[in-house]
């Protein structure tokens, strides 16, 4: 399972990150294991909490930020945002780039496509960076058969 997320709902594809694992359906089986995000035009499940409106430095889900599960187990994420975007900062303090920065500092597996533009979305240039990692995390290698 992919989860995809946009503009705030990029901190939901985070929470996700953080919470499927020890979630479980009425009947006790497992939440899907998630394979892989997107989160376009947003960042971490922590962003806009505060009293400031930004998103915090070196943040991404608890359970990875304090060491209690392995950075090498995170799904992978790709990010997408635009450089002007009209509605969230980019750049060393925008919430794509501050999640990236996390990941990436602790080799977790994250890509991030700057487009040009204002858009706060996708762009028609973003759309096959994202349908390209899409079709990579969901090959049939991935898939485990019960």
């Amino acid at each position: 399972m992919m989860v995809i997320g946009y503009s705030s709902g990029s901190q939901m594809v985070s929470r996700f990150f953080e919470s499927f694992e020890n979630l479980t359906h009425k009947d006790g089986s497992p939440f899907p294991k998630i394979l892989g995000g997107v989160m376009i035009a947003g960042g971490s499940m922590s962003c806009y909490t505060g009293d400031d409106n930004t998103c915090p430095v070196n943040t991404s889900e608890v359970s990875y930020d304090n060491g209690l599960r392995a950075w090498s187990t995170h799904p992978p994420v790709l990010l997408i945002q635009s450089i002007n975007d009209s509605d969230a900062p980019h750049g060393k303090d925008g919430a794509s780039q501050r999640y990236f920065d996390q990941l990436n500092n602790n080799n977790a597996p994250v890509a991030l496509v700057t487009t040009g533009g204002d858009r706060h979305g996708v762009c028609p240039c973003s759309v096959d960076p994202c349908l390209n990692f899409i079709e990579k995390i969901l090959s049939v290698e991935n898939f485990e058969q019960e």
